[in-house]
Formats: structure tokens, sequence, C-alpha cells
């Protein structure tokens, strides 16, 4: 199946990234067909059932691709090839003009127009060289709904779910696979991990967040482990752990903690690499001013900095175990 993808605009590299893990991390068999410009990707995948796209976080439109030309009319009679005998249409595109030509042209070919409720939402974009024409697959996020301060327990500096399912995604995960966050706050982190079938378990320091990290996971509906720990010095350390996805503890938050910022990264990293299984991935969130504390048995896959204010820039480390 070649599908169409039109990544965020977010971030220069992170959407990328995020495809490449998840389709990875699913064991798809796939292929870039070719990037149009940084956003705009026709992939080729596996199968016919693109289910792994709605677990992306930094996604903005996916669609099956059904051919590109030069020609508007060959445009139009790959639209109308496509489309089943009395099936409904719709053209969506940046140019009005062509959106209204290509459907008079479609129009004439038999197919009824409905602006709005289509049986098929065609889209078509200017690759920089012809016209890519897609079938819109209908691609939802609810990450609105669940933006922290809609959940029963919250902090101001709680991630945005779509950043948060987007930073679980880079530890090349599946359905199945068990995911820990050591300093799991709020939840947020562990909310996308669930949603997308994984297993959870949270640890933190605060007696607070972790009722409010469960209560949170209650809210929509995933069962997980979460306790209260220091993760700098677990009394019941894990095992075999698929993944470790976490924000550190940086600034006011990092006040609960016995020792001093980059103390607790120190500590965290060294405890780290004995919970994961061989080729484990840690995905681990600190300020880009902070030293990366590592041992000889984590080696640096990718890393990504986010900007959040003057005086501060997020760095997203990505890990594995040798």
């Amino acid at each position: 199946m070649k599908l169409l993808l039109q990544l965020s605009g977010e971030h220069p590299t992170l959407p990328k990234a995020e495809l490449m893990c998840v389709v990875e991390g699913e064991g798809l068999e796939y292929k870039i067909i070719k990037e149009f410009h940084p956003r705009l990707i026709l992939m080729e995948i596996e199968g016919d059932d693109p289910e792994f796209v709605h677990r992306l976080g930094l996604i903005r439109w996916i669609g099956e691709y059904l051919g590109s030309s030069h020609s508007l009319i060959k445009l139009a009679t790959i639209i109308a090839q496509h489309l089943v005998e009395g099936e409904s249409f719709r053209i969506t595109c940046k140019s009005q003009h062509l959106q209204s030509y290509i459907g008079q042209l479609v129009h004439k070919m038999g197919f009824p127009v409905d602006l709005h409720n289509p049986d098929a939402e065609i889209h078509i974009f200017w690759d920089g060289e012809k016209y890519a024409v897609a079938q819109d697959l209908n691609f939802k996020q609810e990450f609105q709904k669940r933006r922290p301060h809609l959940r029963p327990y919250f902090t101001p500096t709680s991630l945005h779910p779509k950043l948060a399912r987007a930073i679980v995604n880079l530890a090349r995960l599946k359905k199945g696979d068990c995911i820990l966050d050591p300093f799991c706050g709020t939840g947020g982190l562990l909310i996308e991990a669930g949603l997308m079938g994984m297993e959870v378990k949270g640890w933190d320091i605060d007696e607070k967040a972790v009722a409010g990290c469960i209560s949170n996971l209650k809210h929509y509906g995933i069962e997980g482990e979460v306790i209260q720990q220091d993760a700098t010095n677990p009394s019941s350390p894990p095992k075999e752990m698929d993944g470790v996805v976490t924000d550190l503890p940086y600034g006011r938050s990092s006040f609960t903690y016995p020792r001093e910022q980059n103390k607790i990264y120190k500590l965290f990293f060294k405890e780290v690499v004995d919970w994961l299984k061989d080729n484990g991935r840690v995905v681990a969130v600190l300020p880009n001013t902070s030293p990366l504390p590592l041992t000889s048995d984590l080696k640096v896959i990718e890393y990504f900095d986010l900007y959040v204010h003057k005086s501060l820039t997020r760095r997203i480390w990505v890990l594995e175990k040798n």
C-alpha cells in the first residue's frame, strides 16, 4: 500500500523520526519512495491496513496515494478510476481554481460532487514537479481532548499529549511491550503508552503525584502499576523492561528529591541500564544545558532540542542499551 503522509511542522526532524520508529517498532516492511519536502513523504508499506498511523503524534494528514501527473486531465482520470460507481467525492487542494477545475472534470466522468459529506475526499498536492493525488484515510486525532488541564490531576509542567505520544514512540515499541516511566508525575507519557496498548509502569517519589497518576490512568481506562519509589535508589528495581521513557525533573519539579538536579541525572542513568532488555531504549527529556552522564552500556541514537522559552530548551535523548 502506498501512503502519502503530511507530517507536522512543529519540529524540523522529530516528526519523521517518530514515523520511522513506529514502523520499525511494529516490524513493518516499508520503503520511502520519495520525500517531496521534509513534511510530505510518499511511503510504501506491506499490507493494506495502515493501522500504525493511529499511533503517530506529529502527523497532520494521511492518504492512500493514487498517482501523479503533469496533466490535469490525467489527474482527473486517476481519481475517477479509483472511485466506485455512484460514489460521491470532494476535492481539496490549496488552489481554489484547481480544486474547482478538477472537480468539474471528475463530475463530467459520472461522479457526484458532495462538498459536505462525501464518500471520498481527494487531496491534491504539488510535489515540486507534478501533481500528486491521494484519498483521505480519515485520520483523526483526539489529543486536544486529552490536554493536561482536562484530566482529574495535572500540573502546569505537564507535556502536551501530542508531544508525549511522539516521545513514547521514539522508544520503538509495539503493542504489548512493557514501558516504565520512573518519574511519572501526572502520567502523561503513561497515558499515551497505555492508549497504544502497551503495558505501563510508573514511579514517583511524591505520594500526591502517584495518587494523581493512578487517577489519570483510570480516567482513560488504562490499567497500570504505579508506585511511590525513588528512581535514583529504587527498592524494587525492575528487570527486562522493553523501554524506559521519562521527563526528568528539573527546576521546581526536582525539589521533592533529596539530591541536586545533576546528581539525580547521574544516579538515574547509572541505574537504568540494569532495568532494560538488551537493545532496549531509554528516551529521556532534560534541559539541553544539563550534561548527559552516560555509562558505557548506553549509546546515543539521536537527540532533539525543543525550545520552551528564552531560558529553557529541553532536549529529548534517545539512547539504546549495548
